[in-house]
């Protein structure tokens, strides 16, 4: 849908009523009406300001750049995980040494060793599992948990 044209009137003071009159004189020497003269210098003006706004940004990226260019870029510390305390047993394979105790050389069955975990208070038994799988410590066969 179409935009209805807006029309603004304005009364001109006496005091700026010369510059007025010079402002008509020039929009129909350009062969233009004052509102078109007015709307491309409002235009002007707009690109103007975008482009000097432009350049002190630039100016400051350049700056920001020169100042950093003889600094080294920010690195990020290392740590180190923290080390266990020596009176407390790591617990990296206390499911694969559940296992081990639990097997009778038939295998245990995955759901058996879970519960059993969870009975023991481990973290996560299933995940544990999965790890042990994974780096082939523990296998399944026979749908029966195996170590090697």
């Amino acid at each position: 849908m179409r935009r209805k044209r807006t029309t603004f009137r304005f009364p001109i003071d006496s005091n700026f009523r010369a510059d007025w009159e010079d402002f008509i004189k020039h929009a129909e020497g350009r062969r233009q009406t004052p509102s078109q003269l007015l709307q491309d210098v409002v235009l002007d003006y707009l690109d103007d300001e975008a482009h000097e706004k432009e350049s002190v940004q630039r100016k400051k990226i350049v700056k920001s750049v020169i100042k950093r260019k003889g600094k080294k870029p920010p690195t990020a510390k290392k740590s180190s995980p923290p080390r266990p305390s020596s009176n407390t047993k790591p617990d990296k394979f206390l499911v694969l040494e559940l296992l081990q105790d639990l097997d009778d050389g038939d295998g245990v069955e995955p759901d058996d060793l879970i519960f059993e975990a969870e009975d023991e208070g481990i973290y996560d038994p299933e995940g544990e599992l999965r790890k042990l799988i994974r780096r082939g410590l523990v296998y399944l066969h026979e749908g029966r948990c195996r170590s090697k």
